[in-house]
């Protein structure tokens, strides 16, 4: 997210009032960088916190492909999605 009100937006939508360290620290590195890799345990927030950062660098209005992410299983692509449907 490139704007702190779109961002703000987003995390109202699904009732987050903060975001932790890691979500923060993954959203301002992927401002500067396409590449990044998160390494945090289960439950810690790297779902959202990439997604929020692939947010920003989305266009609605663009038809082409943009972004593809890669799960090494069905569960896990999955869980993405509804939190990528729950950010609208």
């Amino acid at each position: 997210m490139t704007k702190f009100s779109e961002l703000a937006s987003v995390l109202e939508k699904i009732q987050i009032e903060a975001l932790n360290p890691m979500q923060e620290a993954c959203i301002e590195s992927f401002q500067t960088k396409d590449d990044l890799i998160l390494i945090s345990p289960t439950g810690s927030g790297k779902t959202l916190a990439f997604l929020l950062s692939l947010l920003g660098k989305l266009s609605s209005i663009e038809t082409k492909t943009q972004a593809l992410i890669i799960t090494p299983t069905r569960e896990l692509a999955l869980q993405i999605e509804t939190v990528f449907r729950s950010l609208g």
